[in-house]
């Protein structure tokens, strides 16, 4: 993987731990507001360039949005954000 895509896809993974964490304060305004960064910051990854199954991960970030369940909504967005950080953890070494 390039080093765009590497950064890419960790600032992604801190965007969905902040989405987590600004949920579980009861910030939704704020936790929304990282969603919109992390889905942004996906945008960013070269997706000819990325193994399938971070494409999939990509795409459950954009379904993210219409989670209703706003605990379910920082499960999935904590889950996979540590996901992608662990595959730039994984890159590093």
């Amino acid at each position: 993987m390039t080093e765009a895509n590497i950064l890419a896809i960790g600032s992604t993974a801190q965007d969905l731990k902040r989405v987590a964490l600004y949920i579980g304060r009861g910030a939704t305004s704020s936790a929304k507001r990282f969603l919109e960064e992390a889905i942004k910051n996906s945008q960013l990854i070269d997706r000819n360039a990325t193994p399938p199954y971070i494409l999939k991960y990509i795409k459950e970030i954009r379904e993210l949005s219409k989670i209703s369940d706003q605990m379910e909504r920082a499960e999935q967005a904590l889950m996979i954000g540590c996901l992608m950080q662990n595959i730039v953890v994984a890159t590093r070494h």
